[in-house]
């Protein structure tokens, strides 16, 4: 599985508002990142599932999934991501 395709997918999905298959799809992208050893495009994918777990109602996963994604990269394009998801 390519790092990219269940970010472009979890996009699709949320846009169609199907917020469950894409929280569902990055969850799966970010355990092929750490099995390919890519802390980067995991931490994308953590920030991006804490504001689907947000637009579920899932405040503390919410929150978990950005201090989880800040701490695998805190460089300051993640800082922004981060703040304005």
């Amino acid at each position: 599985m390519r790092s990219a395709t269940p970010s472009l997918a979890s996009e699709l999905f949320a846009e169609q508002g199907r917020f469950h298959e894409a929280w569902e799809t990055l969850t799966e992208g970010m355990q092929a990142d750490r099995k390919l050893g890519h802390p980067e495009a995991q931490s994308k994918k953590l920030i991006y599932r804490g504001w689907i777990s947000a637009k579920l109602g899932r405040f503390a996963e919410c929150a978990e999934d950005v201090h989880e994604g800040l701490k695998l990269d805190s460089s300051p394009s993640q800082i922004l991501r981060a703040e304005t998801s």
